[in-house]
């Protein structure tokens, strides 16, 4: 389980991401996508938020 001292800064972030992902990424009444993956292992937590505008091909930026 996360504590909660890393937990809320963690959802706070996650919150800011994709509301910008969902406010930038698509013009009005566009469709597209926001999909956030989470994966957990040896004391690292990696956290992906992807956003896909219909018919584009997704972009991935090195961190």
């Amino acid at each position: 389980m996360l504590a909660a001292e890393l937990a809320t800064p963690l959802v706070m972030v996650l919150a800011e991401l994709v509301q910008n992902a969902m406010e930038h990424a698509f013009a009005p009444g566009a469709a597209g996508r926001v999909v956030v993956r989470a994966e957990r292992s040896a004391g690292w937590l990696q956290v992906q938020v992807v956003r896909r505008r219909r018919g584009a091909a997704p972009r991935v930026h090195p961190g």
